[in-house]
């Protein structure tokens, strides 16, 4: 997604802010296809089979990116059906991914649930190091090219045929991997997504008339979908629709932060564009490069708390939890 801006401007001849709004209409797809590739795994054929389907329609919608990308028959169309066809296929995988990996531990056991926190924290590392390789030497062919494979000409087939071919890997370490995998049968409670949006419903249409307020047995809104007011719905279930709801408020102020992350890949990229990139001895940084620099400080400071930060607070007495942690913003 680095160079995807710079693809735009050169090869499809778009503004900045044509380019601008193309990114975030297709990065914006890419973050809501995982409700899509929840829902689906939750629902119907669980974790596993959604990463493997979705997988593949990845590496199509890449192989699609390569063969649009092609300088002697640039396909707009074509293009963009990969793109998206990309966005679908990480819908896929980004929700169950890191899920399943969390599956292979076993909560009963003290160590595996501490080992599922540095599983986390690596999972995440480890994205990060794929972002930073892409942000760096992907993004650098993507620009200038490579001797001997096209040039500059070529620049994006090649640049794009890198993660097309690593993905293709990384399916077949996937598969390669499925007879240690545990938890990859069919779901057995269905979706999560849908009851909530039941219990919302029934509580908030179906069974609107019923009164609540601290004068009222049913204290709160969402209590008229639960069985004890009458309603369909487990009191557990509501009462976790509840606590989401509480939430709410604090998951919107990261529109405010995502507002501005996002210019990493638009602006940020636009004003790589209108700068002298040469630093010393000659090389040439590429633009793309500009949106490495969180990436750079997750690298360096992932394993720092995890192996230094952390167990240091832990041996003067001091254990965070996860939502400590969250909330002190580690």
């Amino acid at each position: 997604a680095g160079s995807v801006v710079l693809f735009f401007q050169s090869e499809l001849n778009m503004s900045n802010a044509d380019s601008d709004v193309q990114f975030s209409l297709w990065s914006g797809a890419a973050y809501c296809f995982p409700l899509l590739g929840g829902y689906i795994a939750d629902k119907y054929i669980g974790r596993y089979w959604t990463i493997m389907i979705f997988g593949f329609l990845y590496l199509a919608g890449l192989v699609m990116v390569v063969g649009g990308s092609d300088p002697n028959n640039v396909s707009e169309p074509t293009f963009f059906a990969g793109m998206y066809m990309v966005a679908l296929g990480t819908g896929g995988i980004k929700p169950n991914v890191s899920t399943l990996g969390a599956d292979q531990f076993d909560d009963r056991y003290h160590k595996e649930r501490k080992e599922k926190e540095s599983f986390f924290n690596y999972f995440y590392w480890s994205i990060n190091l794929g972002a930073c390789f892409s942000y760096t030497f992907v993004a650098y062919v993507c620009q200038y090219g490579l001797p001997g494979l096209g040039g500059e000409e070529y620049r994006f087939v090649v640049g794009y045929s890198i993660p097309t071919i690593m993905m293709a890997l990384s399916l077949v370490a996937f598969i390669s991997g499925t007879p240690r995998y545990e938890n990859v049968g069919l779901p057995q409670q269905g979706s999560k997504l849908e009851v909530s949006f039941l219990i919302c419903y029934e509580a908030l249409w179906t069974r609107r008339g019923v009164k609540t307020g601290p004068h009222c047995n049913c204290k709160h809104k969402l209590d008229r979908a639960s069985t004890e007011y009458g309603g369909s719905f487990d009191p557990n279930l509501v009462t976790c629709v509840k606590l989401l709801a509480r939430i709410t408020p604090f998951l919107g102020v990261f529109v405010l932060f995502w507002g501005i992350y996002s210019q990493m890949s638009t602006a940020f990229q636009n004003q790589g564009c209108q700068m002298d990139t040469t630093v010393a001895g000659g090389a040439k940084v590429p633009v793309s490069t500009m949106q490495m620099f969180d990436t750079v400080a997750i690298l360096l400071f992932v394993p720092l708390f995890d192996k230094v930060m952390f167990p240091a607070l832990k041996r003067r007495g001091i254990e965070l939890d996860l939502l400590q942690k969250t909330g002190i913003g580690f």
